[in-house]
């Protein structure tokens, strides 16, 4: 899993954003204006997708920035 794969597979999933726009250490709850539930449901959906990882929410909304999220993801076994 590469971090620049995922960055932009998360963009993908979010609604609004300028592409291009969304990096690694972007603070996605606090630096995205379309961050919503659909936004966490549409995140969780591709990391279970893309990634055959399972991460609930709440972990998600524990996590600030993008790498975090990443970071996440890759500790899953």
């Amino acid at each position: 899993m590469e971090l620049e794969k995922f960055v932009a597979d998360f963009e993908s999933v979010i609604e609004d954003v300028e592409p291009g726009s969304i990096k690694a250490d972007t603070n996605f709850k606090k630096d995205i204006d379309s961050w919503d539930s659909l936004a966490v449901l549409s995140v969780l959906a591709m990391i279970d997708s893309e990634y055959e990882k399972v991460i609930s929410g709440e972990e998600l909304l524990k996590c600030s920035t993008v790498n975090d999220v990443y970071n996440l993801v890759a500790s899953k076994n």
